[in-house]
């Protein structure tokens, strides 16, 4: 997902409940967090690109595909999107919901870098141990900058300056985590592992989504 997606995708998880698979996601709402307008046009781009982009899972030998949404209508007066969400994907989200926090989504919705927004979840995980070893390929992969057949910053200087120091630096400014990363070398002094530390910023204080009621989101 871009970064604009992403955010549609994050304040429809805050909405998840049980046997419910239609949602109203106002616009204001993405724009009092990212700080950026979204117009009609941008709008109706984002559902049709999300709409396009499906999952895939592996299941030991086998594999599936299938897509979060299943149908999205917009409303020009209201500036409000109706989301129809592909009920075999439903329990999924309303788990992810459960063990995310209020401050984590607005935290998400608040990174303006794609890869800063992917880092910042994953790295959410580990906040209670405070570091993470990832192999570099891995991280690539899980990044989105990685497939068999093309490799983005394959200059490892210039994959840590423009992709894990800035997205680093934009999260610890802007969330509740401060993130640094180093690496590690094998003996011929190639890249082994990326390191990341993770810590929670004392002052910030949370609730849980579950906590906390549609309308206190809103």
């Amino acid at each position: 997902y871009t970064p604009a997606e992403f955010d549609l995708v994050s304040i429809l998880i805050s909405k998840i409940e049980l046997n419910k698979t239609i949602y109203e996601i106002h616009l204001k709402e993405i724009e009092e967090i990212s700080g950026k307008e979204w117009n009609e046009t941008q709008t109706m781009m984002n559902c049709k690109n999300i709409l396009s982009k499906p999952f895939e899972k592996e299941i030991g030998k086998d594999w599936e595909a299938y897509h979060i949404f299943s149908r999205f209508k917009f409303f020009k007066n209201k500036k409000t999107i109706e989301a129809e969400i592909n009920d075999f994907v439903l329990r999924d989200l309303f788990e992810v919901k459960n063990n995310m926090t209020y401050q984590e989504l607005r935290s998400v919705v608040s990174l303006n870098k794609q890869h800063a927004k992917r880092i910042y979840g994953w790295a959410s995980q580990f906040k209670s141990s405070g570091i993470c070893r990832i192999p570099l390929d891995k991280l690539k992969i899980m990044l989105g900058l990685k497939t068999e057949k093309e490799e983005r910053y394959p200059n490892f200087h210039e994959f840590k300056r423009s992709v894990l120091k800035s997205s680093c630096d934009e999260i610890t400014a802007k969330t509740n985590l401060n993130v640094s990363v180093s690496e590690e070398k094998n003996y011929d002094k190639s890249i082994k592992n990326i390191v990341f530390r993770i810590e929670e910023k004392k002052n910030i204080r949370d609730k849980t989504l579950a906590q906390l009621t549609r309308n206190s989101i809103d």
